[in-house]
């Protein structure tokens, strides 16, 4: 495709050349853009806009340089790697031999190209002046590395080649330019998250994106001492195929980024949620077999970002040990050897004898080494004979298992085995979900990795990483019987996602299947299956069901067992949250956790009894006694004994600690004209709770919820105690469990105004709509809705899970109550952008379930609407 021409008329006159200038490009980015939607590739593309550039800027030149002869014009960095995306900078070298007037000549370049909308930065310099800054700066160095002459005196350019390019930069320093780069690097990775798995990725600076392709080819050239990158992979010996992966991957995701770029109007390299949807349509990736386009196409950019990462490392890697080689040190196989600080593998041996390939593993993990990226393309060479025979061959099972069992590297291992293809041929159930999407903000990582993570998580536990934090979870896995069937229940857990719902008992087949193959013993395999097939039945329970109900605490143990499942759940639910992504874990769901789990394990010890029922007559009565006891001295006996009276179910008495039932007594006796608001901070359980004491009236929950999230509180649950003297007593756990001072006091000013009635609701509620709406986009989370009659004895039990917003709690709430439903519990689990609220309801005036089917469904459909913000 031709660009659009400017003639010498065009610019010759200074008052035409801006019109003239933006009249060019307009007419160029239409046409670039034409040619992006036609399906021009990625390197392609930015070899055509670089052109029409050199064409632009290459005319400006010549009308503004008048009758300089000895003067040329230089592209530097990515304008002269000749890579230039739609909304990319300008980077202009004005080369001379000390003509003082050149500030104008640049002034005039550059003028009409920013009128134009364009980046431009344009520098003046003499040779010596390029030495200097070649030797006292990285970023100049690397820059300059990239120079490409694009007009003028050609004997001044040959001059700079020789001089700067190839006498500076390629002659000296070689070794410390390396390194710098590589420090460069890690600095960079460290700045963006340090992980290719980004939510919304930075598709040049971020790990995995275009600097990493750009660093390895620097390093590479720099360390071979020439700029032709195949001269340079002949004197280093980096393989042409690892050269020609990372410039298959330059295509992919320069195509990326001229797609962010077009759509934005502007240099714009993060590929925002805003922007995935239309990137994935705009760059082919429609629904496919289940899978949304915008989750293929993510899955294809974390594909290609790690293996940028990989080639990125690999190469690297290949220049930093090209010097002479060190001595071999046999390891205990045949066919693999240590040297260099790596493990080698002999390609012969591995073809002959595939059980080789997990020697190389394990002798990676016993001696704290890495795979050479020779011993790496042996394995990619014979992942072939990893086949059904060799995944049921004892010997590769035993030293799998072996390194499963291992006390050091076993994450580290796994994850080896994973990027260069060997872990889905030997597991190929795990091989389902490689690179498997989930566009939420909770779930940062692709599955498989997150599957990785979690094992990383468990071995952090062994390695006593969190023995402060969590110290019995830490004293759990050091007596775990068989790790391996841990390990591998963490890898396997979410094999089941991907074909639609119930992916944990697709799982558990799946575990099946690895069990038998690897020929388990009868107990491995039944801890394995049911690690796989309930790992998320305490997460669930801790989080949405009420854990002083004895009947839920039994049910959990029913499906538990016995005591050793129940601590291998533990530890795999914990690992499993955690490696979510960040934000994921809070300090609230760690104590949930820990609270079903002791609550289990004493229900276990008894043999499953589930212990005296909290409808006992008599037990209440016995801890009313206590609180009378503990009381005398602090509170009036009649107020004691006014509110006992007023309790409306014993189960209120057994549910609740003394220690908390003496705080709501006090705050009861403090009752007057106006509510009781006291607040009490926990953070070493992480929450804090208010404690309402107040009249009761229809959407009072909703009114209070509304209040708090206007006042940027997070509710974590809440026990609704309604009285029989007309009165509440209502506890809610929020966080931030310490807020700054003076939040305390503002929003006691606000919930004691909207409980009085001083002060309309109305305003608070638009305002939580208004700002809701003022969020930036987000993954979308579609709203469920489970109306359940079986989860609760005496209550209907309501679970929402939806896209957290401000003011969602609100409008639930408020839905309930105009559906005739009192809340009397309330669980919210909020992670990120996702919210799982679950709800324990009654019939606002008959009192018990409501269990009409046709009521149920009208219910549920309410709260769809609410969930999606519109109440109405």
């Amino acid at each position: 495709m031709n660009a659009p021409r400017l003639s010498p008329e065009d610019l010759a006159h200074p008052d035409r050349r801006g019109p003239a200038v933006a009249e060019w490009a307009a007419r160029a980015r239409e046409a670039f853009r034409r040619a992006h939607a036609a399906g021009i590739g990625g390197r392609e593309g930015v070899a055509l806009w670089t052109g029409w550039i050199d064409h632009l800027v290459g005319a400006l030149f010549e009308a503004v340089r008048g009758d300089r002869a000895g003067l040329c014009l230089v592209a530097l960095g990515g304008y002269g790697r000749a890579e230039l995306s739609p909304g990319s900078d300008l980077d202009l070298l004005l080369l001379h031999r000390g003509d003082p007037g050149l500030a104008e000549v640049a002034e005039a370049l550059c003028y009409p190209l920013w009128d134009a909308g364009f980046d431009v930065q344009a520098v003046t310099r003499t040779l010596d002046e390029n030495l200097r800054a070649a030797r006292a700066d990285l970023r100049s160095r690397t820059s300059l590395l990239e120079a490409r002459r694009l007009n003028g005196c050609p004997g001044l350019w040959a001059e700079f080649e020789e001089r700067v390019i190839a006498g500076e930069i390629l002659g000296h320093d070689r070794d410390w330019f390396v390194e710098a780069k590589v420090r460069e690097m890690e600095a960079r990775h460290g700045r963006y998250g340090d992980t290719v798995y980004l939510l919304e990725p930075q598709v040049k600076e971020g790990p995995g994106g275009l600097r990493d392709i750009h660093t390895a080819l620097w390093v590479l050239k720099v360390a071979a001492g020439t700029r032709d990158p195949g001269e340079a992979c002949r004197r280093t010996g980096v393989p042409s195929a690892e050269r020609e992966g990372l410039e298959d991957c330059l295509d992919f995701l320069l195509r990326v980024r001229n797609q962010l770029h077009l759509a934005s109007g502007r240099r714009d390299d993060r590929l925002s949620f805003e922007q995935q949807d239309e990137a994935a349509a705009a760059l082919g990736f429609g629904d496919e077999g289940g899978i949304s386009g915008v989750e293929r196409f993510l899955q294809a950019y974390h594909a290609t970002a790690n293996r940028v990462s990989h080639l990125a490392r690999t190469v690297i890697r290949r220049v930093r040990v090209r010097a002479e080689a060190g001595a071999r040190e046999p390891w205990k196989e045949p066919g693999v050897w240590l040297q260099d600080g790596e493990v080698w593998l002999d390609r012969e041996e591995a073809r002959r004898r595939p059980l080789a390939l997990l020697a190389a593993f394990e002798a990676a993990q016993e001696t704290d080494r890495e795979l050479s990226p020779t011993a790496l393309e042996v394995v990619r060479e014979n992942l072939d004979r990893v086949d059904d025979r060799f995944r049921r061959d004892p010997g590769a099972v035993e030293r799998f298992l072996r390194i499963l069992r291992f006390p050091r590297r076993v994450a580290t291992t796994l994850m080896a085995m994973h990027e260069v293809g060997f872990l889905d041929r030997f597991i190929p159930e795990f091989a389902r979900i490689h690179g498997r999407a989930q566009r939420d903000l909770y779930h940062v990582y692709p599955v498989d990795v997150h599957s990785l993570f979690a094992v990383r998580e468990l071995r952090r536990l062994a390695r006593g990483e969190y023995a402060t934090e969590f110290p019995l979870l830490t004293e759990l896995v050091s007596g775990v019987r068989h790790p391996e069937v841990l390990y591998l229940a963490a890898l396997l857990h979410d094999v089941g996602k991907g074909g639609g719902g119930g992916h944990a008992a697709r799982g558990a087949e799946a575990a099946v299947a690895v069990a038998d193959r690897m020929g388990f013993d009868p107990e491995q395999r039944e801890y394995l299956v049911f690690l796989v097939r309930e790992h998320l039945a305490m997460a669930r329970t801790a989080q949405s069901r009420d854990l002083d109900d004895p009947d839920v605490v039994a049910e959990f143990c029913r499906r538990v067992g016995d005591q050793e499942s129940l601590d291998l759940l533990y530890l795999l639910t914990v690992a499993d949250i955690r490696a979510v992504g960040p934000g994921a874990w809070t300090p609230w769901k760690g104590f949930l956790l820990q609270t079903l789990y002791q609550r289990a394990r004493e229900v276990l010890a008894r043999g499953g009894d589930a212990g005296p029922r909290r409808d006992d007559p008599r037990r209440a009565e016995a801890v009313a006694d206590r609180v009378r006891a503990e009381a005398a001295g602090r509170v009036p006996p009649g107020e004691v004994e006014a509110f006992l009276a007023g309790v409306e179910t014993v189960r209120y008495l057994l549910a609740n600690p003394v220690e908390a039932l003496l705080r709501h007594l006090e705050a009861f006796a403090a009752r007057g004209p106006r509510p009781v608001v006291r607040f009490r901070e926990v953070p070493d359980e992480g929450f804090a709770e208010v404690l309402l004491v107040t009249r009761d009236r229809p959407g009072l929950f909703a009114q209070v919820a509304g209040v708090l999230a206007s006042q940027r509180f997070n509710i974590l649950s809440a026990v609704l105690n309604s009285r029989t003297d007309g009165w509440i007593l209502d506890v809610f756990h929020l966080t931030p469990a310490r807020p700054e001072p003076g939040r305390w006091e503002a929003c006691r000013r606000a919930l004691e105004a909207v409980l009085e009635g001083t002060q309309n609701f109305a305003p608070v509620a638009e305002r939580l709509h208004r700002r809701s709406g003022l969020r930036r986009p987000l993954p979308t989370v579609p709203p469920e809705v489970a109306v359940e009659n079986g989860a609760s004895r005496r209550y209907t039990v309501v679970e929402i899970r939806a896209a957290d917003r401000l003011g969602l709690l609100y409008d639930v709430a408020r839905t309930l109550a105009e559906e005739g439903c009192t809340i009397r519990i309330a669980k919210i689990t909020t992670s990120l952008n996702r919210a799982v609220d679950a709800f324990y309801v009654e019939d606002a005036e008959a009192g018990g379930k409501i269990t009409e089917p046709e009521r149920v469904e009208r219910l549920r459909r309410a709260l769809v609407r609410a969930a999606q913000g519109d109440p109405a």
